[in-house]
């Protein structure tokens, strides 16, 4: 589910949580039958760095909403998927799950 919503947006030149359709992402996570009680997620974008994911991270780090879900203790299950475009764009999704 993380890779494809990184997919997604690459392919479809958007940012978002919310899919060009309107898909949010406990929507998405309906469809992919993924089961949750409660569910999070960080997205990032970026290009034209050496290591991309760590600076997704560090930057995710900074950020109060994006700390708070990666270090809640509340989710028992996280992934996280990633696209890179033949242009380098890199596009991230960490998705977040209590079941």
């Amino acid at each position: 589910m993380a890779r494809a919503h990184s997919e997604k947006m690459a392919r479809l030149e958007f940012f978002a949580h919310e899919t060009p359709e309107g898909l949010r992402l406990k929507d998405r996570a309906q469809a992919a039958g993924i089961g949750f009680h409660v569910i999070g997620e960080n997205i990032a974008y970026n290009q034209g760095l050496d290591d991309p994911g760590t600076f997704a991270v560090q930057r995710w780090m900074i950020s109060p909403g994006h700390r708070a879900n990666m270090l809640s203790r509340e989710f028992g299950v996280s992934g996280i998927g990633s696209f890179v475009t033949r242009d380098g764009r890199v596009y991230l999704t960490q998705i977040f799950i209590a079941r």
